[in-house]
């Protein structure tokens, strides 16, 4: 059973190689973190970044923390950036992943502000999220998607 706790910047050493702990808050869930190998020039983003695709269980995903999370490690500047699923990307990759997050967090946000149901969220996010439309999950997960970032807004507000 584990006995310590990873706390963001926290380091662990292996055989000469320095593994350096990302955790900034609340993103696709409170518990997964990145992990940084500085000499290696590479992060494992964990499930906070997916590449070519879209998660299909986010119930307990925080839009706002997972951009957060986003933008705050893109500041390592390595050069290999490798998903929790899809393929090893650059750091445009991972920004256009945070695209999608934002752009989805913005028009629920739109539509609580405009008095609209979360409902509603699905038919606005079809007609700004074309560029995504490719990606493996998109119809499936694209409602679902809205509609957590509805709640998400919903609760911010009360």
């Amino acid at each position: 059973a584990p006995t310590h706790t990873a706390n963001n910047k926290n380091t662990i050493e292996v055989d000469g190689i320095r593994f350096v702990i990302h955790h900034y808050g609340h993103a696709h869930t409170q518990t997964d973190i990145m992990i940084e190998i500085a000499q290696e020039d590479i992060v494992f983003l964990g499930d906070n970044v997916l590449l070519g695709r879209l998660a299909s269980n986010i119930s307990g995903t925080n839009f706002k923390g997972n951009i957060a999370s986003i933008d705050n490690i893109l500041k390592t500047k390595v050069k290999y950036w490798v998903p929790g699923h899809g393929k090893t990307g650059s750091a445009s990759d991972v920004k256009k992943y945070s695209n999608y997050l934002t752009t989805v967090y913005r028009t629920a946000q739109k539509a609580f502000n405009d008095d609209l149901d979360s409902s509603d969220v699905r038919a606005l996010l079809l007609k700004v999220t074309g560029t995504y439309k490719n990606w493996v999950g998109y119809d499936a997960a694209i409602g679902r998607h809205g509609i957590q970032a509805y709640m998400e807004v919903e609760a911010s507000e009360s």
